[in-house]
């Protein structure tokens, strides 16, 4: 508890505390992802995210709900390393 305790204090503080700016749209690409399952953070919220781009826009909605990396974390790092690489002009291996 005395290592998680903090840590879980820490994103409820960004998460309360959060103010979106109204700047100009990134121009890279987004990938945005989430739990098929997720009850937090519905597939409309992480859309939502297309807006913060004038590039590409890409979802990967994997199994599980709201802590679906527990089950997924592997794969989402391969889609995140495969994203990475078709971002910098390399073919998926």
């Amino acid at each position: 508890m005395e290592l998680l305790l903090p840590r879980l204090r820490g994103d409820f503080e960004l998460s309360e505390t959060y103010a979106c700016a109204d700047d100009i749209p990134l121009s890279c690409p987004i990938t945005a992802f989430g739990g098929a399952q997720d009850h937090e953070v519905s597939r409309t919220d992480i859309a939502a995210w297309r807006i913060l781009t004038t590039s590409a826009f890409d979802t990967a909605i994997f199994p599980g709900g709201h802590f679906y990396l527990e089950q997924e974390g592997q794969t989402l790092r391969r889609r995140i390393a495969a994203r990475l690489l078709v971002d910098a002009g390399q073919p998926k291996t």
